[in-house]
C-alpha cells in the first residue's frame, strides 16, 4: 500500500491479487508514539484489482501523525486488512534556544516536546529545531546538568522561537561542597601530620 501526500490531499492506492472492494480506514494522533488509532474512512464499493482510495481534506491536520490500513472484500465475502502504516501531514517550525543566566548557549541540553512524542539536543549554539509539528500550544521540557524547566510554546504557520533561560547554578551546588570538603580534608590531614611530628620530634 502507498500513501500519496499531494498539495492538500491522500491517495492510498494498493493491489489485491482477486477484484474486492477499497476501504482505507484512518485516524491522526497528537502524540506520535501514542498507539494507532483508525476512526475514520475512506472507501470505494467498486471491485477492482488496483485499489485507489482519496482521503477526505477536510480530515488532514497540518503536523499531525497519521495511522492507515486497507481493508478489502471479495466478491465471495473473503476479507483482507493491511499491516498499520503511517504518514505525516507537513506542518510548522519551531526553534528552542536555550541560554543560561548570563543569556550564554547551552549546548547539549536535552529538550522535548512531551505532547507531540519528539525530542532533541541544542547544538553548539544553543538551538534544536523541530519541524512539521501542529500550530498550536505545546509544552517545551529542558533538561541540562541536573537542572529541569518547563514552558509553553505557541507554534504559528509562520515558524516560532522560544528562548529559555536555564538557571544552572543550582547544579553546581554539589561540586562546590565537594570542593569545600576536600579542602577542609586536606587541611585537616595536614593539622594532624604536624602534630604527629612535632609529637614524634618531642619524644625523648
Amino acid at each position: 500500500k502507498v500513501a500519496v501526500l499531494a498539495a492538500d490531499s491522500v491517495v492510498v492506492t494498493w493491489k489485491t491479487d482477486k477484484r474486492a472492494d477499497s476501504a482505507a480506514e484512518y485516524g491522526f494522533l497528537a502524540n506520535r508514539t501514542a498507539p494507532a488509532r483508525y476512526f475514520l474512512t475512506a472507501e470505494n464499493s467498486d471491485l477492482v484489482i488496483d485499489h485507489q482510495v482519496k482521503l477526505d481534506p477536510q480530515t488532514l491536520l497540518p503536523g499531525y501523525l497519521y495511522h492507515f490500513r486497507v481493508v478489502s472484500k471479495g466478491e465471495a465475502g473473503e476479507e483482507a486488512i493491511s499491516e498499520d502504516a503511517t504518514f505525516l501531514i507537513p506542518g510548522y517550525a519551531l526553534t528552542v534556544l536555550v541560554v543560561n543566566v548570563d543569556n550564554r548557549p547551552i549546548s547539549g541540553a536535552l529538550v522535548k516536546l512531551p505532547t507531540i512524542g519528539l525530542a532533541g539536543t541544542t547544538g553548539n549554539g544553543g538551538r534544536v529545531n523541530f519541524d512539521n509539528l501542529p500550530a498550536e500550544e505545546l509544552l517545551v521540557l529542558v533538561e541540562s546538568n541536573g537542572a529541569i524547566k518547563s514552558e509553553k510554546a505557541q507554534v504559528t504557520t509562520d515558524g516560532a522561537t522560544i528562548t529559555i533561560v536555564l538557571d544552572q547554578r543550582a547544579s553546581w551546588l554539589p561540586m562546590t561542597v565537594l570542593v569545600v570538603f576536600l579542602i577542609a580534608l586536606a587541611a585537616d590531614i595536614g593539622i594532624l601530620g604536624f602534630w604527629l611530628w612535632k609529637r614524634a620530634k618531642n619524644k625523648p
